[in-house]
Formats: structure tokens, sequence, C-alpha cells
């Protein structure tokens, strides 16, 4: 009896629509899998010739980069996600079953690209890692039948489609238009695949995603996924953040990564659009505060909950906070620094905020559930449901 209370508790715990929702979602997926690629692609509404791109984010522009014809493309490369590094040939089998579902998504992410890239702004001689960054992009879309694997997953391609237009962004010399029909796919696809029923920073992420994406094509379609994902982002953040700022999955990785896909939504919107919308400053602003309130003494932050390992540390996304909060420029080389051109003030000194040691004695963050206590060089932390 008690086992069968149980139950119904958890169903009503997440809901009938949600069930639902996953279901139907994950019923999709096993079509697509036995469908043609382009098949898949006319069922989703994903078919459609990609519209023109707009002129945008010419911030991010860097130099012309040339490909001669003597250039060597790598025939290996190195992968190292979740402590395991493999070396992979090329052309990449992205779906391998030798690797882990979640070394796959890490895989798909091109969040590793993004670092390529960054390693170039910075190195500003790293123009062979650039067209071996870009080779690999025609790999993905060569060897990933639409609605098929981990590559088409709408988590992955939340992740994927942002990285790929700050890459493209910053050297549009390289991008061909099959990059640019990809793009508006796999934009389509998401939108037609959202992950409502996950909810949570999934649900954000898709959201984030297709305000971004939507924001580099012309037509009637990109502008109603604009406004859709304008008009959700508003409603979930509202019902996500905490009263006290923190996340509702109340993971200080989460949190921290949210903040970030916020603050870079912002500064996109602004460079493109020219506005700031009241609610993504008011959530920026208390996600922020909270991050304060939670950074320890040794520059970390409490671990509760599921942490996945960050490339970034607190100091770096609350700076980064601030800077669109406050409208000053991002003083790194970096691409962060790149979006951040629309402001004409000259960087503040971030010192204050950075240094600043929290002292006081009892943090009660009742909404998220925590408790910090710090005395002298003493901190404890309590979670307290």
């Amino acid at each position: 009896m008690k086992i069968y209370k149980y139950f119904l508790r958890t169903v009503y715990d997440i809901g009938l629509i949600r069930i639902i929702g996953r279901l139907k979602f994950d019923i999709r997926k096993i079509i697509y899998s036995f469908l043609p690629g382009k098949l898949n692609l006319i069922i989703s509404h994903s078919n459609q010739k990609s519209p023109n791109l707009r002129n945008t984010l010419t911030n991010l522009e860097n130099r012309i980069i040339s490909i001669r014809k003597d250039t060597l493309i790598k025939k290996n490369i190195k992968f190292n996600f979740l402590n395991e590094e493999k070396l992979l040939k090329t052309p990449i089998n992205w779906n391998s079953s030798e690797f882990s579902h979640l070394w796959r998504f890490n895989l798909h992410y091109f969040d590793w690209g993004r670092n390529i890239l960054e390693n170039a702004l910075i190195n500003e001689n790293l123009d062979k890692e650039i067209i071996f960054l870009y080779f690999l992009i025609d790999d993905w879309i060569e060897n990933n039948i639409p609605g098929y694997g981990d590559g088409w997953s709408s988590y992955t391609i939340s992740l994927r489609i942002r990285n790929w237009i700050i890459i493209f962004r910053s050297f549009p010399n390289l991008v061909k238009d099959k990059y640019i029909n990809s793009l508006w796919q796999q934009l389509s696809w998401l939108f037609h695949n959202r992950e409502i029923y996950l909810g949570g920073n999934h649900w954000i992420e898709n959201l984030v995603s297709l305000i971004i994406g939507s924001l580099q094509f012309e037509g009637k379609k990109a502008r109603n996924i604009f406004q859709y994902a304008m008009r959700n982002l508003e409603y979930e953040l509202k019902k996500q953040i905490l009263n006290d700022g923190g996340h509702i999955e109340r993971s200080a990785s989460y949190h921290l990564l949210i903040l970030d896909r916020l603050v870079e939504l912002g500064l996109i919107i602004e460079n493109i659009e020219g506005i700031r919308p009241s609610w993504l400053i008011d959530s920026i602003s208390k996600m922020r505060d909270w991050a304060l309130k939670i950074k320890l003494l040794n520059g970390e932050y409490p671990k509760f909950n599921d942490n996945p390992d960050l490339n970034f540390n607190i100091d770096s996304i609350i700076y980064y906070s601030k800077c669109y909060l406050k409208k000053s420029l991002i003083n790194e080389k970096s691409i962060k620094n790149n979006l951040s051109k629309i402001y004409k003030k000259v960087s503040f000194n971030n010192t204050d905020f950075l240094t600043k040691k929290n002292s006081n004695y009892l943090i009660n963050l009742c909404n998220t559930g925590w408790i910090l206590t710090r005395m002298n060089n003493i901190e404890l932390v309590f979670k307290v449901g």
C-alpha cells in the first residue's frame, strides 16, 4: 500500500502534462531513428531553405584567414571530457558506441570548438587550428543524419548552435552556405522538438538558443521563434529563480551556468536589437547577488546536489554579470570582450568585489534551503531541505 502511495505521489509531483510530453517526445525520437534524414526534416518542418542571414554581431569579426591548397588537415585529434582522453580519427564517428553517452554529448556540444576560438583570439597565431575547426564542422554536417544520434538531441543542438554562431561570426569569410543551411535546420528542429517536459536548465538552454539562433536570420518564421522564446524565457525565469536569487534546481554549478548563458544572451540581444529587457536584467541581478553570497573564502562554492565541473570560476561569472549590469567593457581578451564593445565606458575596477570577503556571520538562503555561517576563517555550510 505504501509503495502505491509513493507512486501516486511521484506522478502527482511530476505532473500528467510533463509525463505525456515525455512520452510524445520519446515516441517521436523512436520514429525518427527508423526514417531517412530528409524525411525527418520534412516531418519536423525543418526542411525549408534557410532564410537570408542577417548582418549581426560585427564586433566579433576577426582577421581574414585564407585556406591555401597546401593546408594540411590533421588525421587525428585528441578530446578530453569527463577526465577521459580519446584520440579520434577523421572523419569522426560521432555516435560511436565505444564512448559513454555523456562523453558523446560533450563531443557534440562543440564547447571545445569555442575553446579553440578563444585560444586563437588570445594567441593570434592559430590560423591552422581555426581552419581545422571549420573542417570538423564540415565533418559533423556530413556524418550526422538529421534526427539520428546524440547530435540531434535537443540539448546538444542548444549548445552547439550557439557555439557555431560565435565561430561563424568570428571568421565569416570561412562560412559556407551548407553551414548556414545546417544551422537553420538545427534551429528549426529544436523549435519543433522543445524539451518543455523536462523544464529546468534544459528548457532554459533551449529558449536561450532559440533566441540567439532566430536573431541570426531574416523572415517571419525567425521572428516568430524569437518572440515565442522571449515570452517563454521571461515566464520561466520568474518561475525558476527563487525569491532568494537561487535557481530552482539548487545546484551552484547549474546556477552559474545559467547565469553565464543569460549574460551572454543579454549582450547578444543588445548587440542586435539594441534592447535590455527589464525582466532579464532583474534575473541576472538576483542570480549574481546569490553567487556573491555563496562564494566561499577559498574562492569555491558549496557543491550540493548535481554539480558538473565548470570551465570558469565563480569570480569570472560574477565579473561577467556585473559588467553587463553596469554597461562596462569586459577587460580581457576574449569573445566576451568583443560582445561588450557596445559599451563606451572604460572598464571599471573589479577588485572591489573579486577580493572582497563576505563577512556576514549568518546567511540564510531560505528558498534554496542553504545556511552559511562564517566565524573568522571558519565557514560552515548547511543544506536544510
